[in-house]
């Protein structure tokens, strides 16, 4: 016998009375749902509990939903999509990196650019990486000497094979002589006699096609490639492009060949639009070589320092109705920076534009 039978035999109601029963108070629901009809308090309980029942669970099925989904991002999900990281607990910061493999021998090449975040220079910084348990080789990064500030670029072959996609981590460690621990933190022979610190950070990336980073420099001066007067300031730009891109923060190299000019600084920091200044200088006539390092790359200019020609009487320049004259306690030279045109003192022809010609008072 049934649980419902025995209830119904319980009640005096038969099986089919009871079914028919329950048929009824559902008709009856539905019917008070009409406009117009009284409100049956049975079926208001009814829907308050349903109510009551989603108010009351809601939040965990939001938190469910909530979890599979990160168990689904960060777990099931192919390590693929994951970005690429790396980060040093102090001194560096990690501005991009690239983990390269060979198409056709998987060998695999890391590639870092890093900023000083330090407040004095860095020295000789080299890197090697470990990956689960295993040291590379320690490789050089450049350029030697970083102000602070300035970038880094860092290339290591890494002791493990990759195929194209393939998702691998590991710990960094850049070892580099810190210059605020000198004597005088902004000479590099001084730097040179600071204990080497070693830098930990961590990493982790999918490997792409094998990319070198490919880095440009170019020289030019503002003379423009004119001889100069002695005792004139000749600017140095220095322009660092890292693949084809301005390279912001490039530590520069400037040295010369000569003793005899002034070049200052031999260290500058590119702008952000990749370009490092020095200025240079001299006395005395000369020819002097003047070259930009970073990175192991390198690019000179030549600048020829000179002494005024001194007029010693009345000069005459020009024909016809353009003739002038000079008188001799000026100084001549042409094509000549400082051009003529920035000289108020410069001759003038009848049509009012300056000769292309520098006019320099004589000095007693």
């Amino acid at each position: 016998m049934t649980g419902m039978e025995t209830h119904s035999r319980a009640s005096g109601m038969r099986p089919r009375d009871s079914a028919e029963n329950n048929q009824h108070n559902l008709s009856a629901c539905a019917a008070k749902k009409q406009p117009g009809a009284p409100r049956s308090s049975s079926c208001g309980i009814r829907s308050q509990s349903a109510l009551e029942y989603l108010i009351t669970y809601s939040w965990a099925i939001l938190l469910i939903a909530i979890f599979v989904t990160f168990l689904y991002l960060y777990v099931a999900l192919p390590k693929s999509v994951t970005p690429s990281t790396c980060s040093f607990a102090l001194g560096f910061y990690c501005d991009d990196i690239i983990l390269g493999t060979n198409l056709t021998t998987h060998t695999t090449a890391l590639a870092l650019m890093l900023t000083n975040t330090q407040p004095d220079p860095v020295e000789n910084p080299a890197i090697f990486v470990n990956f689960n348990g295993t040291n590379s080789s320690q490789a050089p990064c450049y350029p030697k000497y970083i102000l602070a500030g300035g970038d880094i670029i860092c290339e290591i072959k890494v002791p493990i094979s990759t195929k194209l996609g393939g998702f691998l981590g590991g710990s960094l460690f850049l070892n580099a002589t810190y210059c605020g621990f000198a004597e005088n933190a902004t000479s590099p022979s001084s730097c040179s006699s600071a204990a080497p610190q070693i830098f930990a950070g961590q990493f982790s990336s999918h490997a792409q096609s094998e990319l070198r980073p490919s880095v440009t420099i170019g020289l030019n001066g503002s003379n423009d490639g004119k001889p100069v007067l002695v005792n004139t300031s000749v600017t140095m730009y220095a322009t660092v492009d890292l693949l084809g891109y301005p390279l912001r923060g490039a530590t520069v190299n400037f040295t010369e060949n000569s003793t005899l000019p002034v070049l200052s600084p031999g260290f500058s920091d590119a702008n952000p639009s990749g370009v490092a200044e020095s200025f240079i200088s001299s006395n005395a006539p000369l020819t002097v070589n003047v070259t930009a390092h970073f990175a192991g790359y390198n690019a000179s200019y030549t600048i020829q320092f000179i002494e005024p020609a001194v007029t010693t009487s009345t000069t005459t320049i020009g024909s016809g109705s353009t003739t002038m004259a000079v008188p001799s306690c000026y100084v001549q030279y042409c094509n000549v920076v400082p051009l003529c045109t920035a000289n108020p003192k410069c001759p003038v022809t009848t049509t009012g534009v300056k000769q292309q010609c520098t006019w320099y008072e004589c000095v007693s």
